[in-house]
């Protein structure tokens, strides 16, 4: 009894794929589904279709949040690093020239600017912009996909 009601089942998910527009009227022949409402096949594909995307958008929410919580745990040692660059180069002097002898700094401005290229920490500023622009870009899509995913389902499959 409970393998006969898995037939049907299945034989209705399988007739379900069957009804397309394209094969819709070869299926109505074969199954002699002359009373199936209009649109119907059009809602059962469009559901069908939003299932698939649903898992696959959480597939993808899964691990984009893997990702967010390794570039975060990646960012904590990226500042440190920043930090001690920052401190080890004399950049913090050269920045504190500009508030204590600005008079000095507009008379010598070529000769600071250098300065302050040369000790600027690049590679700290780097790898901290670049961790902190793939959180932000991790979690942009974590966000849209989680706005689909809890929209209703008439406005996911409107055009």
């Amino acid at each position: 009894m409970k393998r006969a009601r898995q037939k049907i089942f299945l034989r209705g998910i399988k007739n379900a794929y069957m009804l397309t527009k394209k094969n819709n009227k070869k299926a109505l022949r074969q199954n002699n589904f002359e009373d199936i409402p209009e649109g119907l096949s059009d809602a059962i594909m469009a559901r069908i279709s939003h299932e698939q995307r649903l898992k696959i958008f959480k597939i993808r929410i899964a691990f984009l949040a893997v990702f967010s919580f390794a570039a975060f745990m990646a960012l904590i040692p990226a500042l440190e690093e920043l930090q001690s660059e920052i401190l080890k180069s004399g950049f913090l002097q050269f920045m504190s020239l500009v508030i204590s002898d600005s008079a000095i700094v507009a008379a010598y401005w070529k000769d600071f600017a250098f300065s302050i290229l040369e000790s600027f920490p690049i590679f700290g500023t780097l790898a901290v912009l670049g961790l902190v622009l793939a959180l932000i870009s991790f979690m942009k899509i974590i966000l849209n996909d989680i706005n689909f995913i809890f929209t209703p389902t008439l406005k996911n499959n409107a055009p």
